[in-house]
């Protein structure tokens, strides 16, 4: 999926849908009321087009405000110890929209595109852009905000219900 990019000058109409905003070029406003509430999300809004194709010259964009459950993000895990995994890569959230919302924080499943066939690893598989295997022994919690997060696909159910079935078996009783 690509971003959207709006300039100061454009006008935009703005519809809230859950968890996302629906951001809608108009025609031409003043900066100031632009700016402001840009402002106040600290410029960190994510964009992503409706429809499929080039993001220039599109009318509407969604835009997600935090990362849901099953959502494959970008985001960076500077700084990291030891064997930790490190560097901006893909990561599936396997923390629920309310506790993302609420904390500002995500739990999420660093992705490697190294193939270890290791029992606590789960395969991405054709279905999706990203490639790779999840791994879900190195869980993190992470600022979602302070690391630059990005939306990239949302996972297959089959393939998040793996991961959350192991992290029960890691973390559960």
């Amino acid at each position: 999926m690509k971003q959207a990019h709006f300039h100061s000058n454009d006008k935009l109409t703005i519809t809230v849908n859950g968890n996302e905003l629906i951001l809608k070029k108009v025609v031409q406003t003043k900066a100031a009321a632009f700016d402001e509430f840009f402002k106040e999300s600290n410029g960190d809004w994510r964009c992503v087009e409706l429809n499929n194709g080039d993001a220039i010259g599109k009318e509407g964009y969604r835009v997600k405000v935090f990362p849901e459950a099953g959502d494959v993000i970008v985001i960076t895990f500077n700084s990291q110890s030891g064997i930790e995994i490190q560097k901006q890569r893909s990561a599936l959230v396997v923390s629920n929209s309310s506790f993302n919302q609420k904390t500002g924080l995500v739990m999420v499943c660093p992705i490697t595109s190294t193939q270890r066939d290791f029992p606590l690893h789960v395969v991405l598989d054709q279905r999706t852009d990203t490639h790779g295997e999840i791994l879900c022994e190195q869980l993190q919690s992470l600022d979602y905000n302070a690391r630059n997060w990005q939306f990239a696909e949302a996972a297959p159910d089959d393939i998040f219900k793996r991961v959350l079935f192991i992290l029960d078996k890691i973390i559960g009783k």
